[in-house]
């Protein structure tokens, strides 16, 4: 076998060689920019679905909650008129359901807010109790805990129960009431 260098051959292969390794770098690059641009656009097209999302999110449950503190605030307006106002079981009920749909939630409960305690637990106590004796929609065991029995509880550290008519916590100087009052579905 005989071995002829050519050097016109070497160059043609060289260049061949030269203009594949440019080619390939180019492809390279433009698969680069190209993923890069599919990876940027649907980061952008992800955050933008789940801002939206939590932003309806929040927007309903605000409106479900501020529904329900009007329609508390427009049965019982202020606390001279208790024991005189009441939701009515069924109709918190039907209120609740719709909702609690709107705003993608569990279990909703309705919870006063009791301010100056102890001025105000007497008088809340009474019309809660007139309310679930009398509103066919709750239990005859409305509202009583067991072993505690009927009143607004609060819970030692050990977990006991004892009548709270304070309001006082270790965490505010505030002093409110929060009773658990009616439940929805």
């Amino acid at each position: 076998l005989r071995c002829s260098f050519s050097w016109k051959k070497f160059l043609i292969i060289i260049g061949i060689m030269s203009i594949a390794a440019a080619c390939g770098y180019v492809v390279f690059e433009e698969i680069q920019r190209f993923e890069y641009f599919l990876y940027t656009t649907l980061y952008e097209s992800t955050s933008l679905q789940i801002h939206t999302s939590i932003d309806i999110g929040l927007s309903n449950n605000f409106r479900v909650t501020e529904n329900l503190a009007t329609t508390f605030g427009l049965y019982c307006p202020t606390t001279s008129i208790w024991p005189n106002c009441s939701i009515p079981s069924y109709s918190f009920t039907k209120l609740v359901k719709p909702l609690k749909n709107i705003g993608l939630l569990g279990d909703m409960s309705l919870i006063p807010l009791l301010r100056n305690p102890p001025t105000n637990v007497k008088s809340f106590e009474a019309f809660a109790y007139n309310i679930f004796s009398t509103d066919p929609g709750y239990s005859p065991t409305s509202g009583i805990s067991v072993p505690f029995g009927k009143g607004i509880y609060a819970k030692y550290s050990n977990g006991s129960r004892y009548h709270d008519v304070t309001g006082t916590t270790t965490f505010s100087k505030n002093k409110i009431l929060c009773p658990v009052f009616a439940f929805g579905d």
